[in-house]
C-alpha cells in the first residue's frame, strides 16, 4: 500500500487515508504555491495500519512547518515526507505537547476504543426479522401518529385591537391574512425587511393535541395550540381571540394530517436503525463501565461548579 522512494501518492489513495486522519493532519502539503496531486515521499509512507494513526497527528505540526518553509522559495517543489524522522522531529520539538495534537490525539484514542467496542455489530439490513417484528409489536404506540395542524397566527397587544383584526380574518383569503398580519401582527417583519410570501404570513408551524410530547412546538404557546384544535377546516378563523404570553392572538388553521398508524413495512428501516442504536448504547455503556473499573475518576465539583452555561436563546416567536 505504500509508494516507492521518491513516488507520488495518489489522490484516490489520499481520499481513502482521509478518514484515518492522514489528509486532516497536514500529509499533503499546505502553502506551497502548487495544486499538489499527492504526497512525496523519501521512503514509502504505508497508512496507518502500520505506523499508527496518532503518528499521523504528531506528523502534522512538522508538516506544516516544513511547507511554510518551503513555500518562502521560489522553486519550491512538492513537500518530501519521511514518515519516522517527521515523527522524531515532532517530538524532539515538543510538538505532542501542543493543545491542538493532545485533542487531535484524544479524539483518534476515543474513536478506536468506540470502533472496537463497536466491532461485530450488524448493519441494519442484518438484523433478524423477528427481532424487527417484536420491536415493533412491543412499541405500537411509537408508530401510532396522532392528528397534526398547521398554525398561523396574527398577535397584537390588546383585545379591543383583537377583536377588528378577528372581523376582518374572518373574511380574509390568504393573501388577505398576509396584508393582515403585515399590517397588526407583533412579530411581523419590519419595514423595508424581506418577509414570507403573503400567504404564509404567521405561520407558526406544525402542532399535535396537547399532551402529545411528539406534537410540541416551542414558537406555539399552550393555549393557542389548543386553540388550533377547535377549528373546523383548512383556512378557517377560530371565532375569538386567544390571550397568551402578554398577547392576543387571532388563530387560523392553514394545514391538517389526520391521525393514522404506520405498519411495520412502513416502519422497517427506522426499526432498524434504532435496534442497532440501542445495541451501540448497550456496548458503550458497558465499555465506560469496565473503564472506570480500570481507572479511577475523580470529578472537582468546585470547579465544575464555576463553569458558566449561557442562557439559552428564546424562542423566535417570543422575540417581539
Amino acid at each position: 500500500m505504500g509508494a516507492t522512494s521518491g513516488g507520488v501518492v495518489p489522490q484516490s489513495k489520499t481520499r481513502k487515508w482521509a478518514e484515518s486522519g492522514i489528509v486532516r493532519a497536514g500529509l499533503v502539503p499546505h502553502g506551497t504555491g502548487r495544486r499538489a496531486s499527492g504526497v512525496v515521499c523519501t521512503r514509502g509512507v504505508q497508512p496507518p495500519r502500520r505506523y499508527g494513526a496518532i503518528l499521523f497527528v504528531l506528523l502534522g505540526a512538522a508538516c506544516n512547518e516544513r511547507a511554510l518553509d518551503r513555500a518562502k522559495r521560489a522553486d519550491a517543489g512538492p513537500l518530501p515526507i519521511d514518515v519516522e524522522l517527521l515523527a522524531q522531529e515532532a517530538r524532539q520539538k515538543k510538538l505532542d505537547q501542543q493543545p491542538d495534537t493532545q485533542q487531535g490525539i484524544r479524539q483518534i484514542l476515543r474513536e478506536a476504543v468506540l470502533a472496537e467496542a463497536r466491532r461485530g455489530l450488524p448493519a441494519p439490513a442484518d438484523i433478524p426479522q423477528d427481532e424487527v417484528r417484536a420491536y415493533f409489536e412491543s412499541h405500537r404506540a411509537d408508530f401510532r401518529e396522532p392528528e397534526r395542524r398547521r398554525v398561523a397566527h396574527i398577535v397584537v397587544k390588546d383585545k379591543e385591537t383583537a377583536q377588528k383584526v378577528l372581523a376582518l380574518a374572518k373574511k380574509a383569503n390568504a393573501r388577505d391574512w398576509g396584508e393582515l398580519f403585515q399590517k397588526h401582527s407583533l412579530d411581523a417583519p419590519k419595514k423595508g425587511t424581506q418577509g414570507p410570501p403573503l400567504e404564509l404570513a404567521g405561520d407558526l408551524g406544525i402542532v399535535g393535541p396537547l399532551g402529545d410530547a411528539r406534537g410540541d412546538n416551542p414558537r406555539v404557546p399552550p393555549e393557542v395550540r389548543a386553540a388550533v384544535f377547535e377549528i373546523g377546516a383548512i383556512g378557517e378563523v377560530l371565532g375569538r381571540a386567544v390571550e397568551a404570553e402578554g398577547g392576543y392572538h387571532v388563530v387560523r388553521m392553514v394545514g391538517k394530517s389526520d391521525a393514522h398508524e404506520r405498519t411495520l413495512t412502513d416502519a422497517d428501516r427506522s426499526i432498524r436503525v434504532a435496534i442497532l442504536q440501542a445495541k451501540i448504547a448497550e456496548r458503550e455503556k458497558t465499555l465506560e463501565i469496565e473503564l472506570r473499573k480500570q481507572f479511577a475518576v475523580t470529578i472537582d465539583e468546585q470547579a465544575l461548579a464555576k463553569v458558566e452555561v449561557p442562557p439559552a436563546a428564546p424562542p423566535d416567536a417570543k422575540k417581539r
